[in-house]
């Protein structure tokens, strides 16, 4: 009985182990498989010459399921924008493997989505802050009016001491413009009487108009005119830290994952700006933070983003590996203007249960297929330390059945019926077998029942001794 016990005990612990090895194993040999798979990368069926005068950037990579759309910046070495360039003069492949082009916009055709965020509660009354409140409305109105109705996106966001009486933040709905909207919110920009207060919740109400741009698909900004001070700034948790430090880093990991980048945007002049947040935010989710001294240069500048954007080719296509398999995909884009051109690379992941390196719902930096990856062996051997830890520690501490606990070398006779030594003497001839030995029934009472504390006895005389 014990070895059986013991033989099952061992069988499941080494089944388990061997079993979570195989498991183990098999994963890196896909991951391993996965990552010599991305990095093939395919002979281009596009002639060129790379001098350098041609350069080209992806700056986005947007997965919709398994339709990935890519925006391409193209401009020559002095940074101008290369226009007029055809569907031939791509090529693109994923994984090293050429994907077929679903849709091709040329520059200056893509629709971009805007979120505008006004923060406007911090005017005091003075011409400072009056000329502020002006800066920003000649900048929200000039933006408005570059964005082109139907093809570009557009929604209003106000942290204004007037709308949060009046219960909303959203004052336009991020949505494809159109001429009800368009002065839906320039009566918003225009009418919105200003507050003066000192509970400024603009971090709030940038992340009210990043989760509504994250529902959209495509290119999409944030754009902010603020001073950068939030009322959180004053306020310190359990810990003693300001509160406004956890609302930043949320929303720098939320803009990065939808890869919005946020443009911060000072209107100069009146209330100093909280600049180390503003740069902060610009700087970490790939946007810019910019300092306007006149109405014209921020309608300028304004202006300019939104066309920055428009102004990139867009390519979609179906992923040849419509699979979420959990890896890292490469994507390469050959890009050339008559014989000279070049090659922008960038990746995107794929959720799955079989990832090995870091998770990115989107990667729209150049050259990003460069960065190594993670060894598999790096992730799998502490894996296996951990799967050791947790079987052996229980098989060295596996409690033991009471059979196995009694000692192997006292015979069934005496384990059973406690024969004392004389009387096994006794029972044990010269030439070692044991004699047969009459067992009685245990004495029972009147009634049939069997005391609780009887036990057999042993008769010590004569060989033929009876136990009780």
């Amino acid at each position: 009985m014990k070895s059986a016990n013991r033989s099952t005990k061992r069988m499941i612990l080494v089944g388990l182990f061997l079993f979570a090895i195989v498991w183990v194993s098999l994963m890196g040999v896909v991951g391993y498989a996965g990552g010599a798979r991305s990095s093939s990368v395919g002979e281009s069926s596009l002639p060129f010459a790379d001098d350098g005068s041609v350069r080209a950037k992806i700056t986005n990579v947007d997965r919709d399921s398994f339709h990935i759309t890519l925006s391409l910046d193209m401009t020559n070495k002095d940074g101008k924008l290369l226009p007029n360039l055809s569907e031939q003069e791509f090529e693109v492949r994923e994984d090293g493997e050429l994907v077929s082009l679903k849709k091709f916009t040329p520059a200056g055709q893509s629709g971009v989505q805007v979120a505008l965020v006004l923060d406007d509660a911090f005017t005091s009354g003075s011409s400072a802050g009056v000329g502020q409140r002006e800066l920003i409305k000649v900048g929200g109105l000039g933006l408005l009016k570059a964005l082109r109705d139907h093809s570009d996106s557009f929604g209003l966001y106000l942290n204004n001491n007037h709308a949060l009486d009046q219960g909303y933040r959203e004052a336009v709905a991020v949505a494809p413009l159109d001429p009800a909207r368009r002065e839906k919110a320039k009566n918003h920009i225009v009418g919105t009487p200003a507050h003066s207060s000192s509970d400024s919740q603009f971090l709030s109400t940038m992340g009210l108009a990043l989760s509504k741009l994250d529902e959209l698909r495509g290119r999409r900004i944030l754009i902010a005119l603020t001073i950068g001070h939030d009322s959180m700034q004053s306020r310190v948790d359990s810990a003693g830290r300001p509160q406004h430090e956890a609302v930043i880093a949320d929303l720098v990991h939320a803009a990065k994952k939808s890869n919005i980048p946020l443009f911060m945007v000072y209107p100069a002049g009146g209330e100093e700006v909280t600049e180390s947040t503003m740069k902060r935010l610009a700087g970490e989710t790939g946007g810019e933070y910019y300092v306007a001294a006149t109405a014209t240069r921020l309608t300028e500048y304004l202006v300019h983003v939104g066309e920055s954007l428009r102004n990139e080719y867009t390519l979609e296509y179906d992923s040849p590996n419509p699979v979420e398999d959990g890896l890292t995909r490469k994507v390469e884009v050959v890009a050339r203007s008559g014989s000279v051109g070049t090659r922008a690379k960038a990746d995107y992941h794929v959720p799955g249960v079989l990832a090995t390196g870091a998770s990115k719902r989107q990667a729209g930096v150049a050259g990003a297929a460069d960065r190594p990856s993670v060894p598999t062996f790096t992730v799998f051997l502490p894996l296996f330390s951990l799967i050791a830890v947790l079987f052996g520690v229980p098989y060295l501490f596996w409690p033991r059945s009471r059979t196995e606990q009694e000692p192997e070398s006292v015979s069934p006779s005496a384990a059973h019926v406690g024969v004392s030594p004389v009387l096994k003497a006794q029972m044990t001839p010269p030439g070692g077998a044991t004699k047969p030995v009459a067992v009685r029934p245990a004495l029972k009472r009147p009634d049939n029942s069997t005391p609780a504390k009887a036990r057999p006895q042993a008769q010590r005389s004569g060989p033929s001794a009876k136990l009780w």
